[in-house]
């Protein structure tokens, strides 16, 4: 489990919690209340931005780590990071529809651990 949030005088004040599961993938959590889940890769960028890696080194490791040439295709981003991504989300933006992600089904999957300790 790998946690952050931002200096005490940010602009938006969040709270990430990632949790990697054995293969690879991760589940994300913003603010306690947002639950993405994560492929492999995304969960490699994620916990990058965690550990406050510049996101130029961080795309250099998730490259080496799943072996991918820096090329075309290479990384999806839509272009320069801004300056506070705003991970907290604060417009309540849809992330299937903002980010492009695909949406996973409720329960489509056995977590391997509670998502919350308030949570059934």
């Amino acid at each position: 489990m790998y946690a952050s949030q931002p200096a005490p005088d940010a602009p938006i004040p969040y709270r990430l919690h990632l949790r990697l599961e054995p293969d690879g993938s991760g589940v994300l959590l913003v603010n306690a209340a947002t639950v993405l889940h994560l492929n492999a890769s995304a969960a490699a960028h994620a916990l990058e931005l965690i550990r406050g890696v510049p996101a130029e080194a961080a795309a250099a490791a998730v490259r080496r780590r799943f072996r991918v040439s820096r090329g075309p295709g290479a990384c999806r981003s839509a272009g320069p990071a801004p300056a506070d991504p705003a991970p907290g989300n604060p417009a309540g933006l849809d992330p299937v529809v903002f980010l492009g992600m695909e949406r996973q089904e409720p329960r489509a999957t056995r977590p391997s651990a509670p998502y919350r300790l308030d949570s059934p």
